[in-house]
């Protein structure tokens, strides 16, 4: 059962007995909690013909909880990276850099 696996690692073990209960995994609640937002749901499901934020979502969850498991570093998909010069703005004049 999925539920001996999650605690078998220890994922979601340090939550109160009644979040647990109805979500065995944090995974589940990550899910759960995209289903509150129905409205991207249906957009994105009108423009890309799935619920692209929700799966794209999952799949990042998925990655970073692999990535936890197995002891490796997880890589961001965000390309530029977050705090990339290239995204700042210019220096205002009179200041250094």
């Amino acid at each position: 059962m999925i539920f001996e696996k999650v605690m078998k690692h220890g994922e979601w073990r340090w939550q109160p007995e009644s979040l647990t209960w109805y979500f065995p995994a944090a995974r589940y609640a990550a899910e759960y909690i995209m289903h509150a937002f129905p409205i991207v749901k249906r957009k994105d499901e009108d423009k890309w013909g799935d619920d692209r934020a929700r799966r794209f979502i999952l799949e990042i969850y998925d990655e970073m909880a692999e990535a936890m498991r197995t002891g490796t570093v997880y890589k961001m998909r965000l390309d530029p990276p977050p705090a990339d010069p290239r995204c700042s703005h210019p220096p205002k004049e009179g200041t250094q850099t």
